[in-house]
């Protein structure tokens, strides 16, 4: 009996976790209170990582996306007008709409990254329309395009207006809220100034031209897709050339290189709603289906051109004061000036 209670009182010493346990609550404890961190840590470089990425893509894969897409259009352009059952159109057609989407569809990613950096809701719209046109097929997507082209024109006309008045500036805001009521102030703005002069128009002057445009391209692209084609395609050409001939006459050297590309595209575009039946048979032209063809090629030649106004206007609204050789150059002037006047009122005393 003794023995038994001293084995008893023994069993009472023993530690309830075996060798192999030994310190696991206190290892699982330390495991969970760490696991915060870890997280921490991950999330932290996912955020570092991201933009490495993005920028990568930006400035290595976007400009091949760009002008290789481009490339494609040309080559795809005259191949249009081939029968529908040869081998080597279906082939080179499907690789050309197959470089196109992929390109918009980086474009726009790239371009809401930007657009988030700078706080901006409109542009941030923009991009997702260019994002969502690569859905579309080649009759489409120019048309679609006119709602992102059009606010870009007018985005454009307030980057141009504000960095002209803060020239040690970006057009960049700290939050959305800011960045809305600024373009809603410059808007309010430039409209104001065109219904006072509406003269403006007439000369093309930049921020006006842009505006007008702007408003009346959307509304002919939404036009377009939803009660006629014909009619609302050709005002978005239409004013879409205004609109890109306003990129033309702003200060920024990209946004004018833009403008050019875009304006060649648009004239392309445009020159394409002749090639209709009804215009073959007004014209007397006898093989209606390859006359109606030209309109495809000559879709795909602009799409050739937007591509490369599109690249140039993605670099133009990453581009802020600092990157413009001819606003460095002026502010060079303004400080040689604002000197040689303090050495003047200098002398003077």
């Amino acid at each position: 009996m003794q023995i038994v209670n001293n084995n008893l009182a023994k069993a009472e010493h023993i530690p309830l976790s075996t060798p192999k346990n030994l310190g696991g609550d206190n290892a699982h404890q330390e495991n969970n209170q760490n696991r915060p961190n870890d997280n921490l840590e991950k999330l932290k470089l996912a955020e570092t990582k991201l933009p490495q990425i993005i920028n990568t893509l930006d400035k290595k894969v976007m400009p091949l996306t760009a002008f290789g897409s481009a490339m494609i259009n040309f080559i795809s352009a005259p191949i249009r007008l081939f029968e529908d059952d040869n081998p080597l159109k279906k082939l080179i057609n499907n690789i050309s709409m197959l470089g196109t989407k992929l390109h918009l569809a980086l474009y726009g990613a790239i371009g809401m990254w930007t657009a988030h950096e700078h706080k901006n809701p409109l542009l941030l719209f923009s991009f997702a329309v260019e994002c969502l046109s690569s859905l579309f097929d080649l009759r489409k997507i120019y048309l679609f395009r006119g709602i992102a082209t059009g606010i870009d024109g007018a985005v454009g006309a307030f980057k141009d207006r504000y960095e002209q008045r803060n020239p040690d500036k970006d057009f960049k805001h700290k939050n959305y809220s800011e960045g809305l009521s600024t373009n809603l102030k410059l808007f309010k703005e430039i409209l104001s100034e065109l219904k006072a002069n509406p003269k403006s128009l007439i000369e093309l002057k930049g921020a006006p031209t842009l505006i007008a445009s702007s408003i009346l391209m959307v509304a002919g692209s939404i036009f377009g897709l939803t009660i006629n084609d014909k009619i609302g395609a050709s005002i978005r050409d239409i004013f879409g050339g205004f609109n890109d001939f306003g990129l033309t006459q702003l200060e920024n050297k990209t946004a004018r290189k833009s403008g050019g590309f875009y304006l060649l595209g648009t004239f392309k575009d445009l020159l394409a709603r002749f090639f209709t039946a009804d215009n073959a048979k007004l014209f007397g032209v006898t093989e209606i289906a390859k006359f109606e063809r030209g309109r495809d090629a000559l879709h795909e030649l602009a799409l050739g051109f937007d591509r490369i106004g599109q690249y140039y206007f993605l670099r133009f609204n990453q581009e802020g004061n600092a990157n413009d050789e001819k606003i460095k150059e002026r502010k060079n002037i303004e400080r040689e000036l604002h000197q040689a006047q303090i050495l003047s009122e200098a002398m003077a005393a």
